[in-house]
């Protein structure tokens, strides 16, 4: 995941990165899996099967986020624009500040607590 900084020209500072729905998921499972060889290599056991419970919980994502967007942030200031944008990388402090004004302002919603 590629990370910038940089200033807009009213002087305020953005962070901006790329987010792709299930890379961190799948990083963490290569990750585990890498830990111990030893375990790695063996697998499980046919007799004990799959002992994860659960599944994955993820948020339902809408079409044109599926395949991944840029995340801005500026204090509590969110936005997102998708899809990302080629070589956003190497894009100029202007292209990101024209992205950033074209991205979607990012509303917090607050879940429930559960009693």
């Amino acid at each position: 995941m590629a990370h910038r900084v940089y200033t807009d020209s009213a002087g305020r500072s953005w962070e901006v990165w790329d987010v792709v729905p299930g890379r961190l998921l799948l990083e963490a499972r290569n990750h585990r899996a890498g830990s111990d060889r030893r375990v790695a290599a063996q697998g499980p056991r046919p007799e004990e099967g799959e002992r994860r419970r659960g599944g994955d919980r993820r948020a339902a994502l809408s079409p044109q986020l599926r395949h991944g967007w840029l995340a801005f942030r500026h204090d509590d200031e969110r936005r997102r624009l998708a899809p990302i944008p080629a070589n956003w990388e190497e894009a100029s402090t202007e292209q990101l500040q024209r992205w950033c004004a074209a991205a979607e302002t990012v509303v917090e919603v607050r879940r429930q607590q559960r009693r």
